[in-house]
């Protein structure tokens, strides 16, 4: 054997084609790096992290990010008053595209509430993007950016430490169960929210749809076109009201609830006069709009 076979073939003993990191999350190969995002997560909602979290973000950066937010977008929020009527911690499920909107969301949904109610600053379920490199970890623990573990499933530190925070602090919990699908008009509603809901069967999950960004271009940006950006809350579903179902249909009548509010929502947004003004039936009533997928709630 050549030295050069030699050493592609010692080179793919190290890193055999499981182990590549396209397509999935790398820390799932690594067990190092893996431990490094567990040890990440332990520190999530700690004390000293929570101040450093809330000063920043909610008080520093907050007025100054939603002055960009306005400058930049014309951005239009439907159903916030939802977050009044919350006593309790809850689950926002975030429809995603890029890497930087859930800081566009998160603001745009939060803000000014966040500054009274400092549980409004949430805790996000991140994936592989924020845990690849110590200084990324690093910016993830002060934005409070839990790492998750594809290899894991439903076995998440990452879910122990949302599950305390939601229930005994109340605190906000944004997940974005796409993943960023980017310009991609097909996607899948990852299971993990699901799983999540399980674990806090009381905690509402509230699907948040983001409508325009997938049109929005650098150059629109930076010319100060100011593109539109609606978002959306939708109805909450509770795992709990759902007890009468298998664990695997519960996750699954979750995610699909998830997916059935973004469709209605992205539907009002396109056709605001159908919504606004339905034409009315033949008995005389106005017709709701029907959603894309019919979810057993019990």
């Amino acid at each position: 054997m050549r030295e050069s076979d030699a050493n592609r073939t010692a080179c793919a003993a190290r890193n055999p084609p499981s182990a590549d990191r396209s397509g999935q999350f790398w820390a799932a190969v690594d067990p190092r790096v893996v431990r490094a995002v567990e040890r990440h997560n332990r520190r999530i909602g700690g004390r000293i992290q929570t101040v450093i979290q809330k000063l920043l973000l909610g008080y520093v950066l907050s007025a100054f990010a939603y002055l960009a937010l306005r400058l930049l977008f014309r951005v239009r929020v439907l159903g916030k008053e939802r977050l009044s009527e919350l006593r309790e911690g809850a689950i926002f499920a975030f429809r995603h595209f890029f890497e930087w909107d859930p800081f566009l969301s998160c603001y745009a949904i939060f803000f000014p509430r966040n500054l009274l109610r400092p549980r409004f600053v949430p805790v996000v379920l991140g994936g592989h993007f924020w845990m690849r490199t110590r200084a990324r970890r690093a910016f993830a623990w002060l934005c409070g950016i839990l790492g998750l573990v594809r290899s894991r499933g439903e076995r998440q530190i990452a879910f122990d430490r949302a599950v305390e925070l939601v229930g005994r602090r109340k605190q906000a919990i944004a997940m974005f169960p796409t993943g960023p699908i980017g310009r991609s008009r097909t996607y899948d509603v990852r299971p993990g929210v699901g799983w999540l809901a399980l674990r806090a069967p009381e905690a509402p999950v509230i699907p948040v749809s983001v409508h325009g960004l997938q049109s929005v271009t650098l150059w629109d940006v930076l010319r100060l076109r100011r593109p539109a950006v609606t978002i959306a809350l939708g109805e909450e579903i509770r795992a709990s009201e759902l007890a009468s179902l298998p664990k695997e249909e519960r996750v699954e009548a979750i995610c699909e609830w998830i997916r059935t509010q973004w469709t209605v929502a992205e539907a009002a947004v396109r056709l605001p006069e159908r919504i606004s003004t339905p034409a009315p039936s033949a008995a005389g009533a106005a017709p709701a709009l029907a959603p894309a997928v019919v979810v057993r709630r019990v």
